[in-house]
């Protein structure tokens, strides 16, 4: 019975053992079946996956050649709409017709992208019917290993793994899905983005006139200070596009400039030969239209042009003519200015004409019509010849399209010339700052020197880079045809030498004539309106500027001519500007910006920061008080009294104090005529501000353009090489040193912290104190004199020389001080041609500079083609930029100088420590609030805060400022990383 029953167990247990066999058996197929199902759906997954990701890279690069092809079409759309004619003109068909075809591609595109859609929910699908069957497997195996018993031996474990693999792989892909549904949302995103930028085009082809007139407004207006969307803004309900040609007389004193000037305007000439002198400027004409009947040009005020501009936008938003030019043209014979002959002089003043004028101007502006009108201006500004005048007129001269040039005929070509100064029909003589008409032509036309060259105006990117002269040769009646060919041929051949030829217009080009020969003095007549008509025609079809003003602005400008002619002042108050904008519609913001812009684009002066009340409608006020002060320095005492105001004396010291030293008290500047409603010490501030006077006392000032000009013998060389600073074009070209730079640099040298520049009390042997060349005795504290710089305008450079016991050390910190001086002068002067570079004269050639090009290795490179070897390793000319050097012990132990703040700054900023972050330093170098809040209110960016933050700590300081205290400071503001950095340097140099 045993034996039955064992051999009955041992048949169930083959029978279990036969079920488990075939249940894995059964397992492994399912599992092997559903492997193979899996493998094939993930191949053919795959396989989708790459061509979609195929199809993905060909639709992003069709997304490029679209937005190419777009940024081709954007530039040739904006070349089309540039083309249109006044009337707005038809839209170019070929443009038209690319832009059709731009939109079918952009469909073709949004159906690409559709296709692409479809198939990503194919894959999606796909991916969820992998999952389904993922699962069934997973199911199927837990009901199998379920049925079994703990002592099952089936092994489930490698189906397991199987199945994590599989789910693994699975995810990955799904894992591609996603990034796929992102990537063609991103790319559905450029295709809306395109789609409206294509829109935007076509918008643009039915509104041409309109977006031509903006794009190029909003070009225009790139760089200018104020916000280009706030100028946009205005653009947009009118604008005013005036071809304007501002011109500035130039000549020797008594060349004839002002005489000139009445001739071009067809005005009676002066009853006396001899005229006053003129100021630094006068105040500038406009002359604003020309007849074909006379043919000169006509002063016209205010009054009239608002006038003028109130009658053209009511006839333009009634019946939208074409904007008319207000010049002569020569295509066009009778009048073009549909105006009154009397409209050429002020009307009378009315404050119900100026009324009508307002609600004229704002109708039209409120129409909703985009209103554009053309105006053309000749704008003149006379100045004074003397050489102080000239010194200061870039402050208050915008860029001018032409020079007209006078120059005394009868005076003969090499005579040297007399500077003199005329009041009252009296002559006073002055220094000579040039010798004869030859050298005026070649420093004024061929150099290009005493010609304001400051940066364009933002609407006038397309003028040229430097103004175009016109030569006019006055007092022809004095001399001979044959003496005045003799001139004409001696200036041409000087001209053909130079590199300013193409600048100077020919007044007979067939003749070879390059000068206008005239007699200014034509009694009043046929024929002084004939010479008139011819010299103002030729001006004419000179170069012109043009610029776009915003209606408004337009308005606004002329309204504050007349409000300041209404009450005889050449400025207004704040709070009458203020009102002037809100009968224009314009908050106080809009007139501050209006104002800001004006400041730019006309004689318009508004100084916020300093004179935050006064608006100076016309800077004569400026010009009159500085031509007075200035002239005290020419004039016999008997004329004092035409100087000063009345009962007002000046003591004989006071006027050597001026002329000699440059320096004047308040209680003389208040001795001269009063300006209503302006102090004084508030002019003084304003002086101050624009670098004609430093304050270097309670009241006392310096003004380096009183002083005289210093013609004596050169400097020797014996001690150190003088360094000289040249400017330079883009070319390379040598230019003249900018007229007015000079003494703005003298009087930033002056308020200069790092370094105190200390004057000679007088002229003296080894020392200069002109107006072209200063002698600065260098001070430092608990140093005293370290040296004396002498500073030295040479008009084709400007030289510096050192003379002291130590220049190695103390003349590289100089350098760094003149160059940044004259960087902040160009500003203040706003000189945009050339670029100011250190270098030397060159030992073997005249005329040759060699220019620094490596400070370290001591390499230059003349500016004509040969070898600057020969000044390598000569210290006479490399200790203007080689620092002392020093062993560890000095750089870690000795204290730092006021000398070392180039070095400190660069070691710092080397070490990449921010500039921003000055203010930290600053405290932890022990400065306190004051001082802090002073050098955040002086100091505009803040690489100056850091240098002076610097400057304070080494004058503070004095023997206890060393390396090792900069460290710990900088490790306190929690920069241990630009400590250790230091700390390193220090230690390799040690090395």
């Amino acid at each position: 019975m045993s034996s039955v029953n064992d051999s009955s167990m041992a048949e169930t247990d083959q029978d279990i053992s036969d079920d488990l066999k075939t249940n894995d058996e059964l397992l492994d197929e399912i599992v092997e079946h559903q492997e193979a199902k899996l493998s094939n759906l993930q191949n053919k997954h795959e396989y989708e996956l790459q061509q979609n990701q195929r199809r993905l890279e060909e639709y992003e690069r069709t997304i490029r050649e679209l937005q190419e092809k777009l940024q081709v079409t954007d530039e040739k759309t904006s070349a089309n709409l540039r083309q249109f004619d006044e009337e707005g003109g038809r839209f170019d068909k070929e443009e038209k017709e690319k832009l059709s075809r731009l939109h079918q591609r952009l469909r073709d595109d949004q159906r690409t992208l559709v296709d692409t859609h479809h198939n990503k929910v194919l894959l999606e699908e796909q991916n969820t019917r992998l999952l389904n069957d993922l699962r069934d497997t997973r199911q199927m195996v837990a009901s199998m290993k379920k049925g079994l018993g703990s002592g099952d031996k089936a092994d489930g474990t490698g189906a397991q793994e199987l199945i994590k693999s599989l789910e693994m792989k699975l995810n990955m892909k799904t894992a591609e899905s996603e990034k796929l549904k992102d990537k063609l949302e991103e790319l559905r995103q450029r295709i809306e983005s395109l789609q409206k930028e294509s829109q935007n085009k076509e918008i643009a082809s039915n509104e041409a006139t309109e977006q031509t007139a903006d794009s190029e407004e909003a070009e225009g207006q790139i760089n200018h200070p104020i916000n280009s969307g706030e100028i946009t803004k205005w653009l947009k309900e009118g604008v005013v596009e005036l071809k304007i040609k501002r011109i500035n007389m130039l000549g020797p004193p008594g060349s004839g400039k002002t005489c000139s000037l009445r001739l071009l305007l067809n005005e009676d000439p002066p009853e006396e030969d001899v005229t006053d002198s003129t100021p630094i400027a006068c105040r500038a004409v406009k002359a604003t239209r020309i007849s074909c009947s006379k043919g000169a040009w006509e002063r016209i005020g205010s009054e009239a042009l608002l006038e003028k501009l109130a009658s053209d936008l009511a006839a333009y938003v009634g019946k939208h003519p074409k904007p008319v030019d207000s010049l002569h043209n020569n295509q066009q014979q009778g009048e073009l200015m549909e105006c009154k002959s009397s409209e050429a002089t002020d009307a009378p003043d009315s404050t119900d004409s100026q009324n009508s004028c307002y609600t004229k101007i704002l109708e039209a502006i409120k129409s909703g019509e985009k209103i554009h009108l053309n105006q053309s201006w000749v704008y003149i500004v006379d100045s004074g010849g003397q050489p102080a005048f000239q010194e200061l007129l870039p402050l208050f001269v915008r860029r001018a399209s032409l020079n007209i040039v006078t120059l005394d005929l009868s005076q003969g070509l090499d005579q040297r010339l007399e500077c003199n100064f005329r009041i009252r029909g009296e002559l006073f003589p002055i220094d000579s700052f040039f010798a004869s008409n030859r050298e005026f032509f070649k420093k004024v036309v061929c150099s290009g020197d005493m010609c304001p060259s400051n940066k364009p105006l933002p609407q006038e990117a397309q003028c040229d880079a430097q103004p175009m002269h016109f030569i006019l040769g006055t007092h022809f009646d004095k001399v001979s045809h044959e003496e005045f060919k003799e001139v004409n041929d001696a200036l041409t051949v000087d001209l053909s030498k130079s590199s300013s030829e193409d600048q100077v217009y020919y007044y007979k080009e067939n003749e070879s004539e390059m000068i206008c020969h005239v007699n200014t003095l034509i009694p009043k007549g046929e024929e002084r309106s004939q010479v008139s008509q011819e010299i103002s025609k030729f001006i004419y079809n000179c170069v012109s500027r043009k610029l776009k003003i915003p209606i408004r602005w337009f308005a606004f400008d002329l309204f504050l001519q007349m409000e300041a002619k209404n009450k005889n002042s050449s400025y207004l108050k704040i709070q009458d500007v203020l009102s002037t904008g809100e009968r224009l519609k314009m908050n106080k913001d809009d007139t501050e910006k209006a104002l800001e812009y004006l400041h730019e684009v006309t004689i318009i002066l508004y100084y916020p920061q300093v004179l935050p009340d006064i608006v100076f409608v016309d800077p004569c006020t400026i010009h009159d008080t500085l031509t007075r002060l200035l002239s005290l320095t020419y004039v016999n005492r008997s004329s004092y009294h035409l100087i000063l105001k009345e009962d007002e004396e000046i003591s004989k010291q006071e006027v050597k104090d001026l002329s000699k030293k440059g320096l004047f008290t308040l209680d003389l500047f208040e001795k001269l005529p009063d300006i209503p409603g302006i102090l004084k010490s508030d002019l003084t501030e304003l002086l101050c501000q624009l670098h004609i006077i430093a304050k270097i006392g309670e009241k006392s000032y310096f003004i380096p353009s009183a002083l005289s000009c210093y013609n004596g013998p050169p400097l020797t060389k014996d001690n150190i090489k003088p360094l000289v600073i040249v400017w330079l074009n883009q070319d390379n070209k040598n230019l003249p040193v900018p007229q007015g730079i000079f003494c703005s640099v003298i009087v930033q040298l002056i308020n200069e912290a790092a370094l105190k520049f200390s004057m000679p009390g007088s002229p003296s042997e080894g020392s200069f104190i002109y107006r072209n060349a200063m002698s600065f005795q260098i001070l430092i504290e608990n140093e005293g004199c370290v040296g004396t710089l002498h500073f030295i305008n040479k008009y084709k450079h400007i030289e510096l020389y050192f003379t002291g016991d130590d220049p190695a050390k103390y003349c590289p910190l100089v350098r760094e001080i003149v160059m940044k001086a004259i960087a902040e002068s160009s500003k203040k002067i706003r000189v945009d041609e050339g670029k100011p570079v250190p270098a030397f004269e060159c030992p073997e050639t005249e005329d040759c500079y060699c220019l620094v090009i490596d400070e370290e290795d001591e390499r230059s490179h003349c500016t004509f083609p040969k070898s600057a070897e020969v000044i390598k390793g000569q210290e006479s000319y490399w200790n203007w930029f080689h620092a002392p050097r020093h062993n560890n012990s000095e750089v870690c132990h000795t204290h730092l100088n006021i000398w070392q703040l180039d070095e400190i700054y660069c070691t710092l900023t080397n070490a990449l420590f921010s500039t921003s972050e000055w203010e930290n330093l600053g405290y932890k170098l022990g400065l306190i609030q004051p001082i802090i809040s002073t050098i955040r209110s002086d100091r505009q960016t803040s690489d100056e805060r850091l240098r002076e933050v610097l400057t304070k700590w080494l004058q503070q300081a004095a023997s206890a400022a060393t390396w090792p205290l900069l460290l710990k400071a900088l490790e306190e503001a929690n920069r241990k990383d630009v400590a250790e950095k230091i700390r390193c340097k220090i230690q390799a140099t040690a090395k």
